[in-house]
């Protein structure tokens, strides 16, 4: 047996039993969640298909990802009602400490995970949430998993170091962050969240990532007027719909802006500054349909605005796209029938891409200016054919 072969053995032994011992402690006979699938980040690890020395090195920087989504023992399970942070203060004082704040603002230290069942709501309002994080390793940090509803307004949520007193600045070690999942609802109102999510495998690749802000199997959600900042992605969505992300600030993430994935569909990305993100500024990957990103102003990115792998039926319109190091605006990976139209897209590395079989695409009445490394500022490859390119305006210099 080769090497290789060897290493992709124990991973998987490695990963049956991991799991084996999580379902048989704490969590087993736990009926909170029973009806609703378990919380496990299936996206990252299961459909990237990364490497297996990638999984070795994930596992061995902290427990297999489900670890840091299931239920344990001490964490605070909201089953039934509605409730407030000064509420759960006065009712579980050993979870979550209210701290003495001379602003209007309230300042609440979250100690204990917390875990929202359906037809349970939670509002968070005019509010400051530190969720406790240390900075080690093998730190098992405090999230927020809802599966009913959580509404956070003109609030600022962020991960907590109390053992240095400031936000956990880590993002390649365990760190807090908030899911909705199977029908949950995470709504971000006038609020801040930072320094939030974290890369399970360390500075050795992002693919198996958590973000701030994660959104699997749901619908019916907003995020307006906020800033994300400093996380390892703003936003992740797996197999949602129906909702919109508008007027917010997204920047100095690690990694992406705002990244719906995977089936996500029926969107709305409008009027946001999304800008100084360590990768693309808005990627819609993975079979997403119908999405629309108007309005926007993506600048100092990696890349500014993607439709990847699969991505079909969307528009990308009056956008303002400039000085991303790459594209301004790629179709890439057998993404069709899309609409690019009236963009401005100026100082990129390129201008618009149409790469590795996407067909059937519109690109038509941009502006392009200064976008250096191609002197054809609308590149179509090869391999990408029945595309419709007219009436735009392009400027090398």
């Amino acid at each position: 047996m080769s090497n290789y072969n060897v290493i992709i053995a124990f991973v998987f032994l490695l990963i049956l039993t991991i799991n084996a011992l999580f379902h048989s402690g704490d969590v087993k006979g736990d009926k909170l969640f029973e009806n609703h699938g378990n919380l496990t980040n299936e996206t990252f690890i299961g459909n990237d298909n990364p490497d297996p020395r990638v999984l070795v090195q994930a596992i061995s920087n902290g427990a297999y990802l489900s670890s840091y989504t299931l239920p344990k023992k001490g964490d605070l399970l909201l089953r039934q009602g509605n409730w407030t942070m000064d509420k759960l203060s006065k009712v579980f004082p050993d979870a979550i400490e209210k701290q003495i704040s001379q602003n209007p603002t309230d300042t609440f230290f979250i100690k204990k995970s917390i875990f929202i069942d359906k037809n349970t709501q939670l509002n968070i309002e005019r509010s400051k949430i530190l969720l406790k994080s240390l900075p080690r390793k093998d730190n098992v940090p405090v999230v927020i998993i809802t599966y009913g509803m959580i509404n956070i307004i003109n609030s600022s949520i962020l991960s907590w170091d109390p053992e240095n007193n400031r936000p956990d600045p880590n993002p390649y070690h365990p760190r807090s962050f908030l899911v909705a999942k199977h029908g949950g609802q995470m709504n971000i109102i006038g609020s801040k969240v930072s320094y939030l999510g974290f890369s399970l495998a360390g500075t050795h690749t992002l693919l198996s990532s958590l973000a701030a802000l994660a959104y699997y199997n749901t619908s019916n959600f907003t995020i307006v007027n906020s800033t994300l900042s400093n996380n390892i992605y703003g936003f992740y969505s797996d197999e949602s719909s129906k909702f919109s992300i508008l007027d917010n600030e997204v920047y100095s993430n690690v990694k992406y802006g705002l990244d719906p994935h995977s089936g996500s569909k029926d969107f709305v990305i409008d009027s946001n500054h999304i800008f100084a993100n360590g990768g693309q500024g808005i990627i819609c990957s993975f079979k997403c349909k119908n999405v629309t990103i108007t309005n926007n102003v993506v600048e100092y990115n990696i890349e500014g605005i993607g439709l990847h792998w699969l991505t079909n039926s969307s528009l990308v319109k009056n956008n303002i796209v400039k000085y991303n190091s790459g594209y301004g605006i790629y179709v890439k990976t057998n993404s069709y029938n899309n609409i690019v139209v009236n963009n401005t897209i100026i100082g990129n590395g390129n201008g618009i891409g149409l790469l590795d079989n996407s067909n059937e695409n519109a690109i038509k009445s941009n502006f392009l200016r200064g976008n250096i490394l191609e002197k054809n500022q609308v590149h179509e490859d090869k391999d990408s054919l029945f595309n419709q390119i007219e009436n735009n305006t392009s400027v090398i210099k």
